[in-house]
């Protein structure tokens, strides 16, 4: 049976427990994308500048939209030199 999960975990971080106390113990055979969430939820509680790359080998990359700038019709006005007092 293949499991067809976005995530994988790193070999060393195999065997977490799902939550404190919990019984459940995530390795890379069990994991669901539910799974991962938590795993994700209970380490950015605990760490405020937790990155998913500590746990996962392999997640989903949420993919950023690019905004281009659209150029104004208005061309800017040259600037001019200042005339010197002598």
């Amino acid at each position: 049976m293949e499991n067809d999960c976005k995530y994988r975990l790193h070999k060393k971080r195999e065997g977490l427990p799902l939550a404190f106390g919990s019984n459940i113990r995530v390795t890379n055979r069990n994991i669901t994308d539910e799974y991962a969430k938590k795993l994700i939820e209970r380490y950015s509680e605990v760490k405020k500048d937790f990155d998913i790359s500590y746990l996962f080998a392999k997640y989903p990359v949420q993919e950023v939209e690019v905004i281009q700038e659209v150029e104004s019709k208005e061309t800017p006005k040259p600037k001019r030199k200042r005339k010197s007092n002598k």
